[in-house]
């Protein structure tokens, strides 16, 4: 092998990616020991908690994970605009209810009953998505934990880009897997 700067980058179906660069000098025995750190169904599941989508990507469905997360946040738009629905129905009963208490004529509780009854269901809505945002982030979670599944293996050592010295026909590279 020849001396030099070199990016190295290690990686195995089921541990995480490895990547460093190292100086190589001719004049001693060049030995790097790489220890590789396993992938887990949870820590897919942990990135997944944070941010949705994110453990699919770490376990190596990145079309998946990118749905996962597209969809969260559309759940989560439609969360916080229920929600403010819900506030100004809200608002408007609770104004309702003060102007019939200052004026109690039948149309003004007529008027009451309709602002109340639109923020009965404003309430509902909000719930509603309340629970299918919450239930849709935890399915992200156990779907990155049950359906987990590693990278496929590779390794690349490659000169650094602002330049090594080495000999292409006498370099060796020799991988050993201790599992």
């Amino acid at each position: 092998m020849g001396f030099g700067k070199y990016k190295i980058k290690a990686s195995y179906p089921g541990y995480e990616t490895m990547s460093t660069s190292r100086t190589f000098v001719r004049q001693n025995e060049n030995l790097l020991m790489v220890r590789l750190s396993p992938q887990t169904r949870f820590k897919a599941g942990y990135r997944s908690l944070f941010f949705p989508g994110w453990g699919q990507i770490y376990g190596g469905n990145t079309f998946k994970g990118v749905v996962f997360s597209v969809v969260q946040v559309g759940l989560l738009v439609g969360t916080a605009v229920t929600s403010n629905d819900y506030n100004q129905s809200k608002d408007t009963a609770d104004l309702a209810l003060n102007n019939y208490e200052r004026y109690p004529t039948e149309d003004n509780y007529r008027i009451y009953q309709q602002a109340l009854n639109q923020s009965r269901d404003d309430y509902n809505t909000r719930n509603t998505m309340v629970a299918v945002t919450a239930g849709f982030w935890i399915y992200n979670i156990l779907d990155a934990i049950i359906f987990f599944q590693p990278k496929a293996p590779q390794v690349e050592i490659k000169p650094a880009p602002y330049g090594s010295l080495f000999d292409l026909d006498n370099m060796m590279v020799s991988v050993t897997w201790n599992l």
